[in-house]
């Protein structure tokens, strides 16, 4: 499963949303800490991860 994870800053922390999982909204408080919240944040809305699990992040602020 690849999971598109779309950051954007709010105050000292940045907020995540995964549109292919509704309601799948998360923070991190730092960006590399980005994959680990929403590999959480699904697991707790759906009680599991998948074998497989890719989360790509996605943003101006990357290119």
């Amino acid at each position: 499963m690849e999971l598109t994870a779309f950051p954007h800053r709010s105050g000292d922390s940045w907020v995540v949303d995964v549109p292919e999982v509704p309601g799948l909204t998360t923070r991190a408080q730092r960006i590399n800490g980005i994959v680990d919240a929403v590999a959480e944040e699904y697991e707790r809305l759906t009680g599991g991860l998948p074998d497989r699990f890719l989360v790509a992040p996605e943003n101006s602020w990357m290119k």
